[in-house]
């Protein structure tokens, strides 16, 4: 589609749309568990889908940035690459005509460089669409300024399978792995399995602070951990002391738990206590007060 010096014009604008998705997924692999609480945030989809997609989606980005930077399957990658960047551009806008747009987008993981709110995010993927839609109307792959009609020798022909068969390999295991992860996350007990307890995202539980809402939160660490650094405004409730205390909580109030991270499962086996004890109203901020920290909250002491 493009000749002279367009060609080379369409080789930089897809070098940098696959800089800009291995920037966009690399970080969230060290935050999987923060990330999946900011997409819980969105409540665009179902707790069941948000969990597996928020632990699939840095691989697919880390995956076809690594595809558009050394222009291999190049239009295939682009068009998925734009097919999400106008997905992650209506989820936005639902999640801004929801009123549940989170602080921090999570689009760079939890370091956000351009600015995270809504406006600003949308009028930030505008540009990368019409890259994305420049890449895949006019590259060709690999270095990009081959023309139209020639032929590829064929020892380069057979790099180019032989890397997509191993780069195809690594998005598959990388997939099932997430998945299979991601789900076991998803559902750490019955009560939560079967929707009786809610899961609580990190940004979303401070929201509700910030707007103060009337609700109950619950630290099921240690008392001595509490003491050392606690979500403001939460009481401290040991778990193994849940059946002698569990009256010090109202049932007629929204109780949400919590403990260290999303690998504890004191906070679920709470939730699991306070529902046989007679409590329905319950969540679990899965993420732990360590989510809490990495998203950039304060903690208080006492």
């Amino acid at each position: 589609m493009f000749n002279g010096p367009a060609k080379y014009l369409v080789l930089i604008l897809r070098l940098a749309l696959g800089l800009v998705f291995i920037w966009s997924g690399a970080p969230k692999l060290l935050q999987l568990s923060e990330f999946s609480s900011i997409v819980q945030s969105y409540h665009v989809l179902p707790q069941v889908l948000a969990v597996p997609f928020a632990y699939a989606l840095p691989w697919i980005e880390l995956i076809l940035g690594i595809l558009l930077f050394l222009g291999i399957l190049t239009r295939p990658a682009a068009g998925l690459a734009l097919a999400l960047l106008l997905c992650f551009m209506a989820a936005i806008g639902i999640a801004m005509a929801g009123g549940t747009m989170p602080p921090d987008c999570g689009c760079f993981g939890l370091a956000e460089v351009f600015g995270s709110s809504g406006p600003e995010t949308l009028v930030r993927d505008i540009p990368l669409v019409i890259i994305a839609f420049l890449v895949l109307a006019g590259d060709r792959g690999l270095l990009s300024v081959l023309p139209s009609g020639g032929r590829r020798p064929r020892g380069e022909l057979l790099s180019v399978a032989g890397t997509g068969a191993l780069l195809g390999t690594l998005v598959v295991v990388a997939l099932a792995g997430s998945f299979y992860y991601a789900v076991g996350l998803a559902a750490p007990n019955p009560a939560i399995a079967s929707g009786q307890v809610k899961i609580a995202a990190v940004a979303e539980v401070k929201q509700r602070l910030d707007r103060g809402e009337d609700f109950v939160l619950v630290d099921v660490r240690p008392e001595d951990e509490y003491k050392a650094g606690h979500i403001p405004g939460a009481v401290s409730l040991p778990l193994e002391l849940i059946a002698q205390r569990y009256q010090e909580l109202p049932k007629s109030k929204l109780i949400i738990v919590y403990c260290e991270s999303a690998d504890c499962d004191s906070s679920a086996t709470a939730a699991d206590n306070l529902l046989s004890l007679g409590f329905s109203n319950l969540e679990d901020m899965k993420d732990g007060i360590q989510g809490w920290q990495a998203a950039g909250y304060p903690l208080q002491n006492n």
